[in-house]
């Protein structure tokens, strides 16, 4: 009997999150015991040997079969693609409620970086074309998973949501970064050097309102697409937004080389933790203008 059978999605995504598992962890097969199949091993290394564990992007469909699915994250935002809409038709509020430090807790390991919110106890959430989405967790990839006419970003970080009264409805939400040599992002100085230094919890606490990170311009693209780390779960909202903001290059390189330094990282050859552009298939994007 799989895992699933035993607990229900939202049961794991909200119980997961206050233990500090990551989401991609719980969504995907348990390992091992009981006669449950293992969960096959993954890596962003693009010269994984072929067909063999770990798998590398091109071959993590053999272990996780959503990954080969025509719904695939990221894509390429190319303008020429796009569907221009008007804002009163995608219509997205963000709610900033302010989290203590010690109400979150902080995993740094050998693929990311991630913050849970779980435990907050007024739980920041954004409201799309009129529903509410409770924020679960945040994470960061390098470079940019979704790329602007073809170009990557320095980084990318996903505001990972929840439907509220839902199991498995998800909602991303996606900004991209570019770096500057002088002046770090204060929104993240606080987090950053916690996750540096490998603490779960803050001793000192402060707080955070999370989705002020986010950039000015409220203009963003939408579309349907998947976790963009196995089990590559389709049937995701994706909002990436249009305006990429900055975090010093020192802030990017605490996150680089931390995970990279990880015994069993999976960071590949150049360092990087981003998959693959994906194909668009016959999906439409959405670009969304006030």
């Amino acid at each position: 009997m799989t895992f699933t059978a035993h607990l229900s999605i939202a049961f794991m995504l909200l119980s997961g999150i206050a233990q500090g598992v990551p989401l991609e962890r719980k969504l995907a097969p348990k390992k091992g015991g009981g006669g449950e199949p293992a969960a096959a091993e993954w890596t962003y290394r693009r010269t994984s040997t072929n067909g063999q564990q770990p798998y590398g992007p091109s071959d993590w469909h053999k272990g996780y079969p959503d990954c080969g699915k025509k719904a695939q994250s990221p894509i390429d935002l190319a303008a020429d693609l796009e569907t221009v809409v008007k804002g009163s038709a995608y219509e997205l509020k963000f709610y900033p409620n302010e989290c203590k430090s010690d109400e979150l807790l902080f995993q740094a390991d050998e693929r990311v970086w991630e913050i849970l919110f779980g435990g907050c106890s007024d739980v920041p959430h954004v409201e799309f074309k009129g529903e509410r989405y409770n924020l679960l967790q945040i994470h960061i990839h390098s470079p940019s998973e979704h790329m602007i006419g073809g170009s990557e970003h320095s980084a990318e970080i996903h505001w990972v949501h929840v439907k509220e009264g839902t199991e498995d409805q998800l909602l991303v939400v996606g900004v991209l970064f570019d770096t500057t040599d002088y002046g770090s992002n204060v929104e993240i100085e606080h987090l950053w050097d916690v996750l540096d230094i490998g603490e779960t919890t803050t001793k000192e606490v402060f707080t955070t309102r999370i989705y002020d990170i986010m950039p000015s311009n409220p203009v963003f693209s939408h579309y349907m697409g998947s976790l963009t780390t196995p089990p590559c779960t389709e049937g995701v909202k994706w909002i990436v937004m249009s305006d990429p903001v900055t975090m010093s290059k020192m802030q990017l390189d605490e996150f680089r080389t931390s995970v990279a330094l990880f015994d069993d990282s999976k960071v590949d050859e150049h360092g990087n933790t981003n998959r693959p552009g994906q194909s668009l298939n016959d999906r439409k994007i959405f670009f969304v203008h006030y």
